[in-house]
């Protein structure tokens, strides 16, 4: 039986920032964060669960799904 791969949260947020289409700028404007949150999060690098949040709903991602 195969094996399902599961994405993390952290990975479904990446992939849904390059989705997005629009500059760190504008997504961080819109989600109301600095642009080093962002780039620390794009690097790997440990945020808030408040900032993802933010990140996520300004990307219009589903942490539900």
């Amino acid at each position: 039986m195969a094996k399902k791969k599961t994405q993390s949260l952290a990975d479904r947020l990446r992939a849904a920032i390059k989705r997005d289409g629009r500059t760190a700028y504008q997504i961080c404007k819109e989600a109301g964060i600095a642009q080093i949150m962002l780039s620390r999060f794009i690097h790997g690098k440990s945020i808030t669960v408040e900032t993802f949040e933010k990140i996520a709903k300004a990307v219009k991602l589903d942490l539900g799904e």
